[in-house]
């Protein structure tokens, strides 16, 4: 009987402690409460961080881990790039074999969800294949030569009609291949269309 007292008490005591701790937690005022928070708008900079002149963007592969890769090219080879009215020419060096080109819509720098890759296409290489073929340079984005293939996944909200690129969204491109001395290399250039 008196160890069930005991017990009956401490419980209440544990009652009392976690109700006060819970009425203390409920009245602690925010850090920072969210309508102070600042919102994403329209008209918020979404193109470049401010302090910077890197981009602020979200890589493709990376999930969540921000890109500070910079405007125009960077990799193993040097790309050059023009835009065209409804499409974007590539130029590379001679010696290196493109066997896949990725164009990714990076979207809004607020909203992961919308970051996707609009244009895929490959010659259906594997790790430890020799391609049947490599795309020349210059290259138009959006044109399937003999030999490779659209592997762009296209759904209700990315139809196979919607447009590659458009006017005012940033966009990265990546080129997969190899060197004069068949090793593997890749390059990308960030730009906003």
């Amino acid at each position: 009987m008196l160890k069930n007292k005991y017990f009956i008490i401490f419980l209440l005591i544990l009652a009392v402690l976690l109700a006060g701790f819970l009425f203390w937690q409920f009245w602690q005022k925010a850090e920072w409460p969210p309508e102070t928070l600042p919102t994403p708008s329209a008209s918020a900079p979404s193109e470049k961080n401010p302090q910077s002149k890197t981009a602020t963007r979200y890589f493709p592969y990376a999930g969540n881990a921000i890109d500070f890769r910079e405007d125009g090219s960077q990799g193993d080879f040097e790309i050059e790039l023009a835009k065209k009215e409804k499409t974007a020419e590539l130029k590379w060096p001679e010696e290196i074999k493109v066997s896949r080109v990725q164009v990714f819509n990076l979207g809004k720098l607020w909203d992961l969800q919308d970051h996707r890759v609009v244009f895929d296409l490959g010659n259906r290489e594997s790790a430890t294949s020799t391609p049947f073929a490599f795309l020349a340079s210059p290259y138009e984005i959006g044109k399937i030569p003999e030999g490779f293939f659209n592997f762009t996944f296209y759904d209700k909200n990315f139809s196979e009609k919607s447009p590659i690129f458009v006017k005012g969204i940033r966009y990265s491109i990546e080129l997969y291949g190899k060197d004069e001395n068949n090793f593997q290399v890749s390059a990308s250039y960030t730009f906003d269309f």
